[in-house]
């Protein structure tokens, strides 16, 4: 008797679909993932910045990024990602750059 498998279900970043094979071995998983998470950037206060910035860059219409990255020239990707250096420096420099001052402006 010859079994039927399910079909493997191919992901997609861009609809947001995981594969099924990758389920599936993320399902066999035998450690905390958290404490790896916190491990990888530094302890939690780490991982709370980082998802801050997340966030930050979710949310903001400048920062945000999508699929029409993929699609533009390397020159037109430059200029998109001055236009978000700037957009951060115009958020918070503090943070980001820590007080730095332009002085070609």
């Amino acid at each position: 008797m010859v079994s039927k498998a399910s079909p493997i279900r191919h992901g997609s970043i861009k609809n947001k679909i995981v594969s099924s094979d990758l389920e599936e071995e993320r399902k066999k998983c035998d450690f905390d993932q958290s404490q790896l998470t916190h491990f990888l950037h530094g302890g939690k206060a780490g991982y709370d910045q980082y998802k801050e910035w997340i966030r930050v860059m979710e949310s903001d219409p400048i920062l945000r990024t999508d699929q029409t990255w993929y699609e533009m020239t390397r020159e037109e990707q430059m200029n998109d990602l001055f236009k978000k250096t700037k957009r951060i420096y115009e958020l918070d420099r503090t943070t980001y750059f820590h007080n730095y001052e332009i002085s070609y402006y």
